[in-house]
């Protein structure tokens, strides 16, 4: 049997106005072992301008199953600094006798190593809202200071 290998590569921004991943790069093998060998365990190596994205292995079947993948992700929604210091590459591999090995590994998470990626996400949201609300208090309080003051000139000119 033959496998599809897909491999799609991105250009290293983070954020959602410049992300950008380029159309996957499409290679076949013959080989179960050789096409589970493309999909690293480990982060790809990631240059200036990004890198490896995502790794998919397709059986050649007319179905065509995903019988591996490597994927990366990061926080998103959490700010620009949690996104670029952490992430998580994921995915899994079938072994020639069927069974199905799975990696999660998440680089950069300073504050504890027993989190799950979707806790860390968690707790990286409320800290990014509790910081936005915190913003929005403050300027709420400018704007309520600089009107008392614009009431106080008008009355007082009056």
């Amino acid at each position: 049997m033959s496998y599809l290998i897909k491999k799609t590569f991105w250009n290293g921004y983070r954020c959602g106005c410049c992300h950008q991943k380029f159309e996957p790069e499409e290679t076949w093998t013959e080989s179960l072992e050789a096409a589970m060998a493309v999909i690293p365990e480990e982060q790809p190596e990631q240059g200036d301008f990004g890198g490896l994205f995502e790794v998919q292995v397709f059986d050649g079947s007319n179905n065509g199953t995903e019988i591996g993948s490597g994927k990366l992700s990061w926080p998103q929604g959490c700010g620009k600094r949690a996104s670029y210091a952490r992430t998580n590459w994921y995915g899994f591999r079938t072994l020639p006798d069927g069974t199905v090995e799975s990696f999660d590994k998440i680089y950069g998470n300073k504050e504890t190593e027993d989190e799950t990626w979707n806790q860390i996400i968690e707790r990286l949201r409320e800290k990014h809202n509790q910081r936005q609300v915190a913003q929005a208090q403050a300027a709420l309080e400018a704007a309520q200071q600089k009107l008392d003051s614009l009431e106080t000139k008008t009355d007082g000119g009056t």
